[in-house]
């Protein structure tokens, strides 16, 4: 790695994709306890205490060690016990670092608060996004607002809201709750262009007036990645469109 790419700096982030590994555990959480009521006729903490609570954690049956938090409820709420508090301090930690700009320059919005921005854009990089030379507005300007970094904060929003759910902390339930709505009533107000008919990062022209900056791609699937829009969207309509269009995101 070049050495210029090699220092890390606090207020800079990358995408929280820890959080898609929890998920999929959650998931598949579900799935098993669902599949075992289902099969037994039992109700979800019987269906968890199929295998003795003893030997999940003492077994060194290597046919049970990969799943033994799937299947004892104790184990997988102790998990999420552990890992939440830090979990939450790192989403609050993105909120407090990489927030981004409305009313300072006109934009309106359904609230004031959920904004983002990645922090360490160069000319010609976005290397915190992951998506390193992914087209973005040019010249870099503190006024940028980007739509995969707002799925990004929307995303461990709900995360952590289904986490809190799970471990009865019904104060952050509601407290991600609401920054959910927030966040997804702002991706449109501020990322939604009817000109282009996508998603798009915000930045400002010449005039300083808040204008979109499309370049359709990644970033333009986003919030249909993410699951935030209903299946009657006209939003999500538009996505399919684009990339059913081959003269749009298909390669030459």
């Amino acid at each position: 790695v070049p050495p210029e790419f090699q220092t890390q700096y606090p207020h800079y982030a990358n995408p929280p994709t820890l959080l898609i590994a929890i998920e999929a555990f959650l998931e598949r959480l579900d799935n098993v306890t669902e599949s075992q009521s289902q099969q037994f006729g039992i109700d979800a903490d019987t269906a968890f205490n199929l295998v003795p609570h003893d030997i999940l954690t003492t077994t060194t049956d290597s046919s049970i060690l990969p799943i033994r938090h799937l299947r004892d409820l104790n184990l997988a709420k102790s998990f999420l016990a552990e890992i939440y508090p830090k979990l939450r301090s790192n989403y609050k930690w993105f909120r407090r670092t990489q927030w981004g700009e409305i009313k300072e320059w006109g934009r309106k919005a359904s609230n004031s608060r959920e904004a983002y921005r990645w922090r360490g854009r160069t000319p010609g990089h976005t290397l915190t996004s992951g998506l390193d030379d992914y087209p973005r507005p040019t010249p870099p300007h503190p006024a940028e607002l980007h739509i995969d970094l707002m799925c990004w904060v929307g995303f461990m929003a709900r995360s952590l809201r289904n986490i809190a759910e799970r471990l009865d902390e019904e104060d952050d339930v509601e407290d991600f709750g609401k920054h959910y709505k927030d966040i997804i009533n702002n991706l449109h107000d501020l990322h939604w262009s009817e000109k282009d008919q996508a998603f798009c990062d915000v930045s400002i022209d010449e005039d300083n007036e808040s204008v979109h900056v499309c370049h359709k791609g990644y970033l333009s699937l986003f919030p249909m990645l993410h699951g935030f829009l209903p299946n009657d969207s006209p939003k999500l309509g538009a996505i399919l469109e684009l990339i059913y269009n081959p003269e749009e995101l298909w390669s030459p």
